[in-house]
């Protein structure tokens, strides 16, 4: 669920798919708040309707040359009707348009007020579940493969392969998440500036962690995120609750 303001969508986890399912209220705000934000990004992925141009064929107005021939041509019954379609197809893209999910969004992932870096590990690890498919790792070429799409420069998931098992468990992918948070807020990453919001700014500057170019550097940053919030444990604690873990439809379904 999420709301538009000011043609910014919020995104939260207060209410959603795993309400009643998920006891831990913590790893349930992180799951439901992921579910959202995936449903905010199908809905502002929707395709607009194509303009069919086909129907109409405007050929015999270039080989007319006299205004009044052309008032003719275009009062013809049957060239009225494939016009009006023509128009109720452009208005229909206008009204898809004003409904359109604004590309501005502010994500919360963590309840309560976040401040100085004090974090909650069980709502990462519930968000980081749910954006790795509902699976406790993934195949890391599989998780490269994903974050490749839509990008024209070379991306790899290696950086958070931490222990170079090839896989990234939850508590490696979180380490991204917390890039991400911290991004989000300025330029640098600082512990100081994760407090459990991620919006457009953030998202988009952590992919550069995720070139190949910057892999070594990146890989850096997240072991120290890793050993600064200890997500090892984070991760343990989670997955020790099997009602954490309980299974729903998935809006990603090719990581596992």
């Amino acid at each position: 669920m999420y709301s538009t303001i000011n043609g910014t969508s919020y995104i939260t986890g207060d209410f959603g798919k795993y309400d009643g399912k998920v006891k831990n209220y913590s790893a349930r705000y992180g799951r439901n708040s992921v579910d959202n934000y995936l449903s905010y990004i199908s809905n502002y992925n929707q395709p607009f309707p194509k303009l069919d141009f086909k129907h109409v064929d405007f050929t015999p107005v270039c080989k007319i040359g006299f205004i009044n021939k052309i008032a003719n041509f275009f009062r013809n019954i049957k060239l009225d009707k494939k016009i009006k379609k023509l128009e109720n197809q452009i208005q229909e893209m206008k009204d898809n348009e004003a409904k359109r999910t604004p590309i501005n969004f502010v994500y919360k992932y963590m309840p309560g007020n976040i401040t100085d870096g004090k974090i909650n590990t069980q709502a990462l690890m519930g968000a980081a579940y749910e954006e790795l498919g509902q699976n406790a790792s993934v195949d890391s070429k599989k998780l490269t493969d994903f974050i490749q799409q839509g990008h024209n420069v070379k991306m790899t998931a290696e950086a958070l392969d931490l222990n170079s098992d090839g896989r990234i468990g939850i508590d490696e992918y979180a380490a991204s998440i917390l890039t991400c948070d911290a991004l989000s807020e300025a330029d640098l990453i600082d512990i100081k500036n994760i407090n459990g919001v991620i919006n457009n700014k953030g998202e988009n500057t952590s992919f550069t962690y995720a070139t190949e170019t910057n892999k070594e550097a990146a890989k850096e940053i997240y072991a120290e995120l890793y050993r600064h919030y200890d997500l090892g444990a984070a991760k343990d604690e989670f997955l020790s609750d099997k009602n954490n873990l309980v299974k729903q439809p998935s809006k990603i379904n090719f990581l596992s």
